[in-house]
């Protein structure tokens, strides 16, 4: 693992200009771990551009930069593309011919993958989140954590463990935690933020998702779906969906969940992907 680090520092050292992405639908481990190491690389006089293919989600928007994450299309050449909390560059969506045309690429992530993609990889499937990963990461490479970046971090955490209720909250991942909370993290503000403070228009959208709840299989999977037109009638961004898929497997029973979106599965296509899911886990949350 540390000659790892080494050689993605050797990598970021490098680079004049980097480029940062993650997955579509980008969730907290994935904008924490994008705007932290973002700052970090600024630090060190570094031309970052954060890009994703869709919104950073309302629940994220109180982290320090999030509205200097762009949209794509993306033009431009970079020295280093670093995929971040991404398996695999299908993952990004519509910046998968920039990450793949990259002349170099950094991947940082704790998903496994059938493939290699990058010069390097750091790709530690035991850690809760690629933002526990990134702060060996910081350290490694003597990067002063400010406030911001422990912000950012603790976010990317606390999302994939669930507020550090589920199963993958293990020793480590609290000391980070701690090392975090030292470093001025605002754990009740990035609580309040993930899993409270939500809008009317999330609230609604919610309530129709919820309204909709089946169960699969042996009934183990739950599953939900929204289309456009729910979209259009309570009002909600596409960026509202943050924390449906937590309220569906907090389900006495369940061991997997699914939320289907129109915006994301064309109309015709929805009949077979609730039947996929009846199959398969489509969407796993360690319980």
């Amino acid at each position: 693992m540390i000659e790892t680090l080494r050689a993605a520092w050797s990598l970021l050292d490098e680079a004049e200009s980097v480029l940062l992405t993650s997955h579509v639908n980008p969730d907290g481990d994935a904008v924490g771990s994008l705007l932290a190491l973002g700052h970090a690389l600024e630090g060190r006089g570094k031309a970052v551009t954060m890009a994703l293919q869709d919104p950073v989600p309302a629940s994220c928007l109180f982290l320090p930069g999030a509205d200097r994450i762009r949209r794509s299309p993306l033009q431009g050449a970079f020295g280093l593309t670093v995929m971040l909390d991404c398996e695999g560059p299908y993952r990004t969506g519509d910046l998968e011919g920039l990450v793949l045309s990259s002349p170099r690429l950094l991947v940082i992530d704790h998903h496994p993958s059938e493939k290699r993609w990058g010069a390097v990889e750091i790709r530690e499937t035991t850690a809760a989140a690629t933002g526990e990963i990134l702060v060996d990461l910081l350290k490694a490479g003597d990067c002063p954590i400010t406030q911001g970046v422990a912000d950012c971090l603790l976010t990317a955490i606390m999302l994939d463990t669930g507020g550090f209720r589920h199963s993958n909250t293990s020793p480590h991942v609290l000391r980070t935690a701690a090392l975090l909370l030292e470093k001025g993290a605002r754990l009740p503000v990035i609580y309040r933020e993930l899993f409270e403070n939500r809008s009317l228009t999330t609230a609604r959208l919610m309530g129709v998702a919820l309204s909709r709840i089946q169960r699969a299989g042996d009934e183990s999977i739950v599953y939900t779906y929204l289309t456009r037109d729910d979209f259009e009638r309570t009002g909600a961004g596409e960026n509202e969906t943050d924390g449906i898929n937590n309220q569906l497997i907090g389900i006495r029973g369940t061991e997997a969940s699914a939320l289907f979106r129109e915006a994301d599965i064309p109309k015709r296509l929805i009949p077979g992907a609730i039947a996929l899911a009846q199959a398969i886990h489509v969407f796993m949350m360690p319980l």
